[in-house]
């Protein structure tokens, strides 16, 4: 499962200035894949994959509970580069 905040302009101006815009009324886009642990490896990770699941949260509050809906806990997250999860 992958969660990534969803980018506005306002957070593109920020960037142009050289600085990261906290919004705590941020929404995110989820999406639950599941891939061909043989290619995990490669570069074209991504073929034979299927998008099981994609959704949006308006907000932090309705992330968790989208997360509790599918049945995972949020401590089961951790940052990108410490996972297996092609990026």
């Amino acid at each position: 499962m992958e969660i990534r905040p969803l980018r506005t302009d306002a957070d593109a101006a920020a960037q142009r200035e050289g600085w990261t815009r906290n919004d705590e009324g941020r929404s995110f886009r989820l999406t639950h894949c599941e891939y061909v642990i043989e290619r995990l490896d490669g570069w074209d990770y991504d073929i034979g994959s299927d998008e099981i699941k994609r959704t949006t949260a308006a907000d932090e509050a309705d992330l968790l509970a989208l997360l509790q809906d599918w049945g995972v806990p949020p401590e089961r997250f951790t940052y990108p580069w410490d996972t297996d999860f092609p990026a």
